[in-house]
């Protein structure tokens, strides 16, 4: 009886384990825009372009955080890059 139970529960933790392996595939998966979806954020970067060549340091900061950017600035190669929020 011992060793029936030992094989019920290695098959439960088996199924449970396959179960965790997918769902943390399906996370880990990188999400991908679709055509529309990319000309619909190229026409509003677009708009946007124009209102942060107006906008003051402060303003384009909101605007930046708001789409959920960190932007560094290194001058020494006059480079800005994305940074994780």
């Amino acid at each position: 009886m011992a060793i029936e139970d030992l094989a019920n529960a290695l098959r439960r933790r088996t199924a449970e384990r396959d179960e965790l392996k997918a769902r943390l595939a399906r996370v880990q998966q990188p999400s991908t825009m679709s055509a529309a979806q990319i000309s619909t954020l190229v026409e509003e970067l677009g708009g946007l372009a124009a209102v942060l060549g107006q906008a003051t340091a402060t303003e384009r900061a909101e605007v930046y955080a708001s789409l959920g950017l960190h932007l560094d600035y290194h001058s020494l190669n006059q480079q800005v890059r994305r940074l994780p929020t």
